[in-house]
């Protein structure tokens, strides 16, 4: 079937029975819909993240100022808000679709003009999901409807080539590794500092070196992904390095009791970094602006892990 954009004038034509001009109409006005019905989804989910970073962005806060109470209050109120917004958001489509709130077509159309508002975003796989969330709750969806959700925003990372991808601070080997530490830990936003950043470099460069001892192949560089991921009372730096043709993993984990932040432990291996990213990894608050590229270092250096 093709569809023919000037209704208008199909509908005037006297060899159009009033069954195609009654379906041309509807069309016109599900179109009229579908820019609405677009327009408030995509302003709930603007709506929905900046509520979501305001909240993410304290966490560095709490950790600097040891709020742990506080920080456990942010973490309950930043989980009952995406059901929140996608309840109230299902609520104002009832009332703004009415009879054609369920209507597969209608849905197509308000897909297909959210796509294009949609398009460009450096999280349009976030935005793609809340869509899919909303469609899911209306049409208490089964497995997947292509028609009516995003399949085409999850993409597999291809970064083990050689260079850096944009968005990565990176740090050259060729020196020692103690000096490279201390210009990753020097790098982090912590306010206050670390209560004794030498000694803290030098146990993990040792760490460090003491795993690549007998590795095949040579360091080249590290690379770290610039957020830090808050959870609890803990903070984690992730990274992964670069040796010859391997990724292996890098991430420093931080405590911060009443002497200063302190580097707690340093996990290098892939069954170590999925304990920290198992089932609790929706607790993380990390304020991202390229959710793919976090994703893709993440799925990097925990190859196995979904």
């Amino acid at each position: 079937m093709v569809f023919v954009r000037n209704y208008n004038t199909l509908g005037a034509d006297p060899h159009w029975s009033n069954r195609h001009r009654r379906y041309i109409s509807l069309l016109m006005a599900n179109d009229s819909l579908a820019h609405q019905a677009a327009a408030a989804i995509h302003r709930a989910f603007l709506e929905y993240e900046a509520r979501f970073t305001a909240i993410t962005r304290r966490a560095r806060q709490r950790f600097e100022g040891r709020e742990w109470r506080k920080a456990q209050d942010d973490a309950v109120e930043r989980l009952t808000l995406y059901k929140t917004v996608v309840n109230d958001t299902v609520a104002v489509l009832l009332e703004l679709l009415e009879a054609n709130v369920r209507n597969a077509f209608v849905w197509r159309e308000i897909k297909a003009v959210h796509g294009r508002v949609s398009q460009g975003r450096l999280d349009s796989e976030l935005s793609g999901t809340f869509f899919n969330s909303i469609t899911r709750r209306i049409f208490t969806t089964v497995g997947v409807d292509p028609n009516i959700e995003y399949l085409d925003f999850i993409r597999e990372p291809d970064d083990r080539g050689e260079g850096v991808q944009p968005g990565l601070w990176s740090f050259k080997a060729g020196r020692p590794t103690a000096d490279i530490v201390i210009d990753i830990l020097s790098s982090l936003p912590f306010r206050p500092e670390h209560q004794d950043l030498s000694r803290d470099a030098a146990l993990a460069a040792q760490a460090i070196d003491r795993e690549l001892t007998g590795h095949p192949g040579t360091l080249e560089a590290i690379e770290i992904l610039p957020p830090v991921f808050y959870r609890g009372t803990a903070a984690y730096v992730v990274g992964r390095m670069r040796v010859s043709e391997a990724l292996l993993p890098l991430v420093f984990a931080f405590l911060h009791p009443e002497e200063g932040i302190v580097t707690d432990a340093v996990l290098m291996r892939p069954n170590e970094v999925s304990i920290v990213f198992s089932f609790t990894r929706s607790y993380f608050h990390v304020d991202v602006d390229r959710p793919h590229l976090t994703i893709s270092v993440l799925r990097s250096i925990m190859p196995r892990k979904p």
